[in-house]
């Protein structure tokens, strides 16, 4: 069998591509896969059983073999059993990274000292309701006025006791709130389509429900605290106008 010059040429010439040497980074420019996907200013730098990592102008990816262009992924070596094996262990990883993330999701137990501590649990997961008694009434004012200006004096110091006493109740429930938000945040790392690996904060759920169940809690003493207020002022007006009206009578 005779064989042309032209040939022996192109028979050297592919022997030569197949044994020249895999130097990495390798130059791409534009490499458009066998699905369709264009990558511009695109270059090789690492390769293992699966496919390859690539950075492009617009960040990075990792393709697999069969996407490549057929000669360009004919320049990479081939094993169907490494390939398997590292497809079989980074399922495990994806599957043990799942793990970790749905357990991370899920609620802290409390040690068991702060649980005694915290309020009573509802069969919805959520702290009892606090009974918060209302604000005192209007005191009545008989007798002289003397012995009325000191009725209001009484009542005005029984407000601002309650004031302090709600003031406590709602600066205690804030803290409850802000430890349960604290607790439920959770930072989740995520891999991209492009195969970056990026940071994502999250919220546990139940934490960030019982944290909104005593900061509601807390504007029932806060709402508590301003209609006290009121009635202090309204008390000291009385007051005064009892001292108007006492100073002004022979």
């Amino acid at each position: 069998m005779k064989i042309s010059s032209l040939g022996l040429v192109l028979f050297f010439s592919g022997a030569a591509w197949a044994v020249e040497p895999l130097k990495l980074p390798m130059d791409v420019g534009t490499l458009k896969t066998r699905d369709g996907k264009v990558l511009e200013g695109a270059k090789i730098v690492g390769h293992d059983a699966v496919g390859v990592k690539v950075i492009h102008s617009s960040g990075t990816a990792r393709l697999t073999y069969d996407r490549l262009p057929r000669e360009l992924a004919a320049r990479f070596p081939r094993d169907p059993d490494a390939a398997k094996r590292q497809l079989e262990k980074e399922a495990r990883q994806d599957a043990e990274h799942e793990a970790a993330v749905n357990d991370a999701l899920k609620p802290k137990e409390e040690p068991a000292d702060e649980a005694e501590a915290d309020e009573a649990e509802t069969d919805a997961g959520q702290p009892a309701e606090e009974e918060i008694a209302p604000v005192e009434q209007e005191v009545k004012l008989e007798g002289s006025a003397q012995a009325k200006i000191a009725a209001l004096e009484a009542y005005i110091a029984r407000l601002e006791k309650g004031i302090a006493e709600e003031t406590a109740a709602a600066d205690e429930l804030q803290k409850k709130a802000d430890k349960h938000r604290e607790a439920g945040k959770i930072t989740v790392t995520e891999v991209g389509p492009n195969g970056r690996v990026y940071d994502r904060e999250d919220v546990n759920s139940s934490r960030d429900s019982r944290a909104r169940f005593y900061e509601k809690r807390k504007e029932k003493h806060t709402k508590k605290i301003e209609e006290a207020k009121k009635l202090i002022q309204s008390a000291r007006f009385k007051i005064s106008s009892l001292q108007r009206s006492a100073a002004t009578k022979p």
